[in-house]
């Protein structure tokens, strides 16, 4: 489940040589989300959390984008760059049936910006008795990893805290059918026949104005049509179906491409559609309530 696709995938191939076994002592982990939930540092001193909702932040993400294309569309001039967005487990590139030894990052916000990338380079390999997450940076052949262990008790928690949207559910999908609002009035039609239809659906590509048909910005609203779907999140891809997810088909009346989920909610009574930001101070977050 992308966003809109990517503006960059850094992805794990090329990592076998770089990450493998070598000396006899370190295997790839078919990774389970038991096992990545929580704190980790690297030995470099940052920080990555993983949280049981499927999110991830981590202090000090610098190193990840400083030697890649998109470094010239991001200010990482500080000494320090936060970053943050949802992960989920994978396999290798060409073996779905192999190990869930990456983690992927689908990063929405970096260094406070808005940033809609990709990364699958993380990689989950035993060492000893405990498992150690490997980043490689730059050039496989250089063998430049970054490795991170659990520190649970030792680190401070990096993710934030947040008014509660709700009880994540999978709603039955008579009760998604119909007219919804968000809080700035923008209405967005789920119909029965599996087509929607939006006011404004700026916000699916902040971050990701190059994927917009040329000629369109994101100074105005930007009506939107395409077709719907429930699914499970990506962090746990057969679980409930919690998320609803716009496939678009057109954007202020031009094609265009891409997905965009949003989650669904339990507050009281009341069902609540929600945009994914890990940061709602850089990216905002819309939150969709049904009028009919």
């Amino acid at each position: 489940m992308a966003y809109l696709g990517v503006l960059l995938l850094l992805a794990g191939c090329g990592l076998g040589e770089a990450l493998s076994a070598g000396d006899g002592q370190r295997t790839w982990v078919d990774l389970t989300p038991a096992a990545l939930i929580g704190m980790w540092r690297s030995d470099r001193g940052d920080t990555i959390e993983f949280t049981a909702d499927g999110e991830f932040f981590g202090d000090d993400v610098k190193y990840m984008f400083a030697d890649s294309d998109l470094a010239s569309n991001l200010d990482l001039s500080q000494d320090r760059a936060t970053g943050s967005g949802r992960w989920h487990l994978t396999t290798p590139l060409g073996n779905p049936n192999g190990k869930h030894a990456f983690v992927g990052l689908s990063f929405d916000v970096v260094a406070n910006q808005p940033s809609r990338v990709e990364i699958d380079k993380l990689l989950a390999r035993r060492n000893d008795d405990s498992i150690e997450l490997g980043y490689n940076v730059g050039d496989p052949d250089l063998n430049d990893v970054v490795s991170y262990l659990r520190c649970d008790n030792s680190c401070p928690h990096v993710a934030p805290s947040r008014p509660s949207l709700g009880v994540p559910t999978a709603a039955g999908r008579g009760q998604l059918i119909g007219v919804w609002r968000d809080q700035h009035g923008a209405r967005l039609a789920l119909n029965a026949d599996g087509s929607y239809t939006a006011e404004d659906l700026r916000f699916a590509y902040v971050g990701a104005e190059k994927l917009l048909p040329y000629g369109i910005s994101l100074e105005g609203a930007l009506s939107s049509e395409g077709t719907w779907s429930m699914k499970p999140p990506p962090h746990d891809p057969f679980g409930p179906a919690t998320t609803t997810v716009l496939a678009i088909g057109k954007i202020a009346g031009k094609p265009s491409f891409g997905t965009r989920p949003l989650g669904i909610y339990a507050d009281g009574q009341d069902l609540v559609l929600a945009t994914f930001s890990s940061n709602p101070e850089v990216i905002e977050q819309h939150t969709f309530r049904r009028i009919r």
